[in-house]
C-alpha cells in the first residue's frame, strides 16, 4: 500500500524509543476487505437461515402432498372396484392411476430435496468458515498497517518516503536494536596480542 506517514525523526543514525509508530500505510484497501469479508459473512449466515426456512416449508409441504397422495390413493381403489363392477370406465381408472403416479413423483421429489438440505447446510457452515478466516486475515493485514518499534532502536537504512508504494516483502527500515551493539575496531597485530595475552 500507499505509505502516508513517516516519522519525522526516522533518519539514518537516529534513537527512537520502543512502541514509536515509524511508519503508517494506507488502510483503505485492508479496510475494503475487512468489510467484503464481513458482508460475506452475513450473506453467508442469511442463506444459511433461508435454508432452515426452505427445509421447514418443504417439510410443511410434503405433509400436505402426501395426504393429496392417500387420497388419489383411495380414489384408484374405489375406481378398480368399480371398474370390477363395471359401472366405470376403464379410462376413468387409467386416469385415476396417472394422477396417483404423478402425485407420488411430487412427494418423492420433495423428499429427495429435504434429503439434500443437510449436505447443503453443511456446504454453507464451511464457507462461512471460510469467510471468517478471510475476514480474520482482513483484520491481521489492516493491523500491519501501523507499524511500530518493537524496541529501542537505532534506525539504520530509511528507503521509504510519504507517498510511496510499499512493496508486500520489501524492506522499509533497518533497526538495529540498542541492547547489543557491533563495533567495528582496527588494532595493530603488536597490540592485538597483548589483548589475547591479557584475556588469558
Amino acid at each position: 500500500g500507499g505509505v502516508v506517514y513517516v516519522h519525522p525523526g526516522l533518519k539514518r543514525g537516529a534513537i527512537l524509543p520502543a512502541g514509536t509508530e515509524i511508519l503508517r500505510i494506507s488502510p483503505v484497501d485492508f479496510e475494503l476487505a475487512v468489510a467484503q469479508a464481513t458482508a460475506n459473512i452475513r450473506s453467508a449466515e442469511a442463506k444459511l437461515v433461508e435454508l432452515k426456512v426452505t427445509e421447514t416449508n418443504t417439510t410443511d409441504l410434503l405433509e400436505i402432498e402426501r395426504r393429496g397422495l392417500k387420497l388419489r390413493e383411495a380414489d384408484v381403489k374405489r375406481k378398480k372396484a368399480l371398474l370390477g363392477r363395471g359401472t366405470v370406465a376403464k379410462t376413468s381408472y387409467e386416469t385415476a392411476q396417472r394422477d396417483t403416479l404423478s402425485q407420488l413423483k411430487l412427494v418423492q421429489d420433495l423428499k429427495n430435496k429435504i434429503r439434500l438440505l443437510p449436505t447443503q447446510r453443511a456446504v454453507q457452515q464451511e464457507q462461512i468458515a471460510v469467510y471468517r478466516a478471510q475476514h480474520d486475515s482482513a483484520k491481521l493485514d489492516l493491523s500491519r498497517t501501523h507499524i511500530i518499534l518493537p524496541f529501542e532502536a537505532r534506525i539504520g537504512v530509511v528507503s521509504v518516503e510519504v507517498e510511496q508504494f510499499a512493496q508486500l516483502g520489501g524492506t522499509l527500515v533497518t533497526a538495529d536494536s540498542l541492547d547489543v551493539a557491533e563495533v567495528e575496531a582496527q588494532i595493530p597485530i603488536s597490540q592485538f596480542r597483548a589483548m589475547i595475552h591479557a584475556s588469558a
